[in-house]
């Protein structure tokens, strides 16, 4: 419902195809995945930094639709977070 009234504001204002935000609230996401990995660590279920692991906890909170990469390949733990957009 929100987003149609948001594309629908745009619109007004001549906007479409100029804005656009995640599907799922970026900061929120990372506080639970980030939550749930270290609560994993905790167990003893993973390593101090696991790519694989964030990545399986990123996707248990916004599904298939997330992605993570190392900034650069001397910060492997410095990771870039994809996930789906949507453009009013």
């Amino acid at each position: 419902m929100a987003f149609y009234q948001i594309k629908e504001k745009v619109a007004e204002k001549d906007g479409t195809g100029r804005f656009g935000t995640w599907i799922y609230p970026a900061n929120m996401t990372m506080i639970e995945a980030g939550t749930e990995y270290a609560m994993a660590y905790a167990k003893g279920e993973t390593d101090k930094f696991n790519q694989d692991v964030v990545l399986e906890k990123l996707k248990g909170i916004v599904g298939n639709s997330v992605e993570v990469r190392p900034i650069d390949d001397s910060k492997p733990n410095f990771l870039l977070i994809f996930m789906e957009s949507q453009v009013f």
